[in-house]
């Protein structure tokens, strides 16, 4: 299912008391708010939100507008398994970090397409926390973005071994994870309709089976964007990925073995 939308999708807000699922084969295209942003996803909850095994594609704002994928604005999202890129602007992110916001980041792909200012996860400087978990991510720089921007050092931050040294990170890559057509048959990032976004068999071993086993926590799901059921290292084949607590599970939206 592919979700255009005019503004992003919105979360209930916590007062409300609700829990938030944004799950199972959802491809969504973020909209433009009057400010001129581009967001596919809003989370501001803090009731345990669970968004996963979703493309999401932050959009191309109107004007010098920004695009996020998805922005954590406060409370503790869990962001599993999703492909997520933030869109066409001078300045994008595919997460930013937002308002106490404490998310668990864990197997996703992260990049942006944004002209000169990337990142694959930014954190605000109204961000007064810290992610609780960023495990097992592909970030991919693509034209030069930036890994991840931490507010409290103040400094952006371009390799994995100095995420590590966060202490709340592991397992992550820095790869082009080789999505099979990602600006489709017209080179345009933001026309969803011809993206292909699913792995390649020469994708990156740390990337098709360098994720966690989210049925080892119990995240809830053990199937893909396309209903396909994610393998472990025992029960699929062992390409051997370098990357630590590698599980078996692809990292994105979709699965891929071999």
């Amino acid at each position: 299912m592919k979700v255009y939308v005019a503004v992003g999708l919105y979360e209930v807000n916590y007062r409300e008391g609700h829990n938030i699922l944004v799950k199972e084969s959802v491809s969504l295209y973020g909209g433009r708010t009057v400010d001129g942003t581009a967001t596919g996803i809003i989370s501001d909850t803090e009731n345990g939100t669970k968004i996963y095994n979703n493309i999401i594609f932050g959009g191309k704002p109107s004007g010098s507008g920004d695009s996020f994928g998805i922005i954590c604005n406060s409370g503790a999202a869990a962001v599993y398994n999703n492909t997520i890129a933030g869109g066409e602007s001078d300045w994008s992110a595919a997460i930013s970090l937002q308002n106490e916001s404490t998310p668990i980041i864990e197997n996703n792909i992260l990049f942006s397409v944004a002209v000169s200012g990337g990142y694959c996860i930014y954190e605000s400087t109204s961000n007064n926390g810290n992610a609780q978990s960023i495990h097992n991510n592909d970030f991919h720089d693509i034209v030069g973005n930036t890994i991840f921007y931490h507010t409290f050092g103040e400094a952006d931050i371009d390799t994995l071994g100095d995420i590590d040294l966060l202490g709340y990170a592991g397992g992550n890559w820095d790869a082009d994870p080789l999505l099979i057509d990602p600006d489709g048959t017209d080179n345009d990032f933001s026309t969803m309709n011809d993206n292909d976004w699913h792995l390649k068999a020469d994708s990156p071993a740390e990337v098709r089976q360098g994720g966690l086993d989210g049925s080892l926590p119990g995240w809830g799901f053990e199937t893909d964007f396309d209903g396909l059921t994610r393998t472990n290292l025992a029960a699929g084949p062992d390409n051997d990925p370098a990357n630590d607590n590698a599980g078996g599970w692809s990292m994105g939206a979709c699965e891929k073995d071999n």
